[in-house]
């Protein structure tokens, strides 16, 4: 890890020097690691006036470890390749995970400060919160945290300036949600398995938490069993969650995720004005009202489970099923449109969602989070 790109307990620092009115140099970020070799991002920040969110750019570089140093490993020019020859750069999934988050942080700088002049340093926490501060406060801040004070300092802000904390909490909140969203709109372009996107639902359990039927949805478990099991052990059926509503008294709710790509409808037309459910949404809704009746009547009777639930006044009454399928870019013509929302309304038991419906409720929570920030 570079000098100036330091990590203390999930917050990164990132040193920042201008090289002109519309550029800047980052120092550089390492992304991943061998005992002989690591890989690092040389990032720049432009004003670029035809696409102004097109702000970052960067180099991404191989070094080796020599005498104890990691020094580039010298660029090949691609014109000494033939035809034939294929070169390639492979990057794991935490390598990329790693490359989007820094790259997230970035464009976060340049959208909050533009191109300050002279020298800088911003902190941004594993909340995507970002602060900008000079070597001095830096060194303060970095001692504080590693001798244990943080929550100290916060009591203190909360204490003094209950106003400044309170919009520092909303504005952490806004950012996280913002990140959130890029990575659903990344999603959503990209080949993502169910697991994949639970797995991205679960760390974001927030996006279910408006609009279904106006009840505030909390996450109990990912991929719970609903049979005769305790819900986080083994068992029959097995599910993508189990959430519950918020209030005193709580009431649980099934989740089904599939794919983004999943089909809503059948690719052939049954009747000239009728095309019918896709067997993937159709299987679906049938899985869901299985989970549904088996953890009704079974999962949810089992001693432990009504304790583990009742001692957060948890309770299962006719549990509600949420199933989250495909995308309405499919619904191209009037008919098909006409034809699924009939299904979808059919299902009284069944709140079905697409995803890209689930990215604008999740677009309108971030707004309204955004609202409250600036309000």
């Amino acid at each position: 890890m570079s000098k100036k790109q330091r990590v203390i307990m999930g917050t990164i620092t990132y040193s920042y020097k201008s090289t002109s009115s519309s550029s800047a140099e980052i120092e550089d970020i390492e992304f991943s690691r061998t005992s002989t070799t690591r890989r690092i991002i040389r990032p720049m920040i432009v004003e670029n006036n035809e696409r102004p969110d097109a702000s970052i750019k960067i180099e991404i570089i191989h070094q080796k470890a020599e005498k104890g140093l990691f020094e580039d490993i010298p660029t090949e020019k691609l014109s000494k390749y033939k035809a034939k020859d294929i070169g390639k750069l492979v990057l794991s999934s935490e390598e990329t995970l790693s490359l989007f988050n820094h790259l997230c942080n970035l464009y976060l700088i340049h959208k909050e400060n533009g191109i300050p002049s002279g020298y800088h340093e911003f902190e941004v926490d594993e909340n995507s919160r970002l602060m900008s501060i000079d070597s001095k406060r830096a060194a303060i801040i970095e001692t504080l945290i590693q001798q244990g004070y943080s929550e100290e300092v916060w009591e203190k802000l909360v204490e003094n300036s209950p106003d400044l904390a309170t919009k520092l909490s909303i504005a952490r909140l806004y950012q996280t949600r913002m990140t959130a969203l890029e990575q659903f709109r990344t999603m959503l372009s990209c080949d993502h398995s169910e697991q994949d996107w639970q797995s991205f639902f679960e760390n974001n359990n927030w996006i279910f938490g408006y609009g279904l039927n106006y009840k505030i949805l909390k996450a109990i478990t990912g991929q719970p069993h609903y049979g005769g099991v305790v819900i986080d052990g083994s068992g029959t059926n097995k599910g993508d969650f189990l959430s519950a509503t918020q209030g005193y008294l709580k009431f649980t709710v099934l989740v089904e995720i599939k794919r983004s790509d999943t089909k809503l409808l059948a690719s052939k037309r049954y009747r000239n004005d009728v095309v019918l459910p896709s067997e993937d949404l159709i299987g679906g809704v049938s899985q869901l009202r299985v989970n549904g009746r088996t953890w009704e009547q079974q999962g949810s009777q089992l001693p432990k489970n009504r304790d583990l639930l009742e001692d957060d006044s948890i309770y299962t009454i006719q549990p509600r099923k949420i199933l989250v399928i495909g995308n309405t870019n499919e619904l191209n013509d009037r008919l098909k449109r006409e034809n699924f929302e009939l299904f979808r309304r059919g299902q009284s038991d069944i709140e079905i969602l697409t995803f890209d419906e689930l990215l604008n409720r999740a677009q309108f929570i971030t707004e309204h989070t955004e609202a409250i920030k600036d309000g």
